[in-house]
């Protein structure tokens, strides 16, 4: 997630709109691996030749997350009729949107993390023949 954060916050200090979201859906077969997401979002689920692996709640999130990709790609917005409302990101109230087994907004869990993180980064860059921890 600390990738996310940070083209998250490249993009809120340049002034852009940011829909941040956790994709959360694990589904006894695949779990939340990096684009897990994308089968869902993309609409392909039932197309999925392996289709067994996934039930009506699956079918649900992925109609969902399809909507939300395409209002976002037509509008710049990802909400529309019969959606959860998807909050734009801001680093006061710390809400992103969770894609799982629930859908609405949930508070980054990560967030205490990221400084730690970016002081690690900041020390390697500074430091870059120091042991590595």
């Amino acid at each position: 997630m600390h990738p996310h954060y940070s083209w998250r916050n490249l993009a809120l200090a340049s002034g852009e709109k940011v829909y941040s979201y956790q994709f959360t859906k694990e589904n006894g077969f695949h779990g939340t691996y990096h684009a897990g997401e994308l089968i869902y979002a993309y609409g392909n689920v039932e197309k999925d030749p392996h289709s067994y692996r996934y039930d009506e709640s699956d079918v649900e999130l992925s109609r969902i997350m399809n909507s939300y990709w395409v209002n976002f790609a037509k509008t710049g917005n990802p909400n529309g009729e019969n959606l959860p409302i998807w909050n734009e990101f801001s680093n006061e109230d710390n809400q992103i949107m969770e894609l799982g087994k629930n859908v609405g907004p949930i508070k980054d869990p990560y967030h205490d993390l990221y400084p730690i993180i970016d002081e690690y980064i900041d020390y390697r860059l500074a430091h870059p023949k120091a042991e590595k921890i």
